[in-house]
């Protein structure tokens, strides 16, 4: 696996359809060049979602809410709801 270090970005709210399209597109790059990877979630009820089996266009599960760290061991979460068109958040967490 290739492991090109990305600048994998900070905080994004996920506002419109069309930039979580975007966002899930640059994701799956970011995970499949090694740059980020699945971490333990936290506790939640949600089930785990498969970012690399996700259609960008959808239609996507009512949430979205998984963890990920990159090669530098920052950690990230991206969280979605759907549902309720709420649009999501991705943010950097090991930040105090």
């Amino acid at each position: 696996m290739n492991t090109i270090e990305f600048d994998v970005p900070g905080d994004i709210d996920l506002v419109s359809p069309e930039q979580l399209e975007s966002f899930l597109r640059r994701l799956k790059e970011f995970l499949r060049s090694g740059a980020l990877t699945h971490a333990r979630r936290h506790e939640t009820l949600v089930p785990s979602v498969d970012i690399d089996q996700l259609n960008e266009s959808g239609p996507w599960p009512d949430v979205i809410d998984e963890e990920f760290v990159d090669a530098r061991g920052r950690r990230f979460h991206l969280f979605v709801d759907s549902y309720h068109g709420a649009g999501g958040k991705w943010a950097r967490t090991d930040i105090d």
